[in-house]
């Protein structure tokens, strides 16, 4: 399942976003939903607010592909960073 992205001016992207006091399943889920929308759209980063979620979730990835970069970022999913 892809989620759609939001731009600004949603007031969402400048909003302080509550603690995650749990990694549930839930947030697993959307952390892996949120990788595959930033895949679609060859992207290296996604927000939880750009998705239209309040919520302190990021997730990462280079993309890269030319094995010849030795700057290559793991795939990174990170709770209240």
């Amino acid at each position: 399942m892809n989620l759609d992205l939001i731009t600004i001016p949603n007031p969402i992207l400048r909003e302080k976003t509550p603690e995650i006091k749990e990694i549930t399943p839930d947030i697993v889920e959307l952390a892996q939903t949120m990788l595959e929308t930033m895949r679609k759209d060859k992207g290296i980063g996604l927000a939880a607010p750009q998705i239209n979620r309040s919520l302190r979730i990021i997730v990462l990835e280079n993309q890269i592909d030319d094995n010849k970069s030795s700057d290559q970022i793991p795939t990174l999913m990170l709770a209240n960073p």
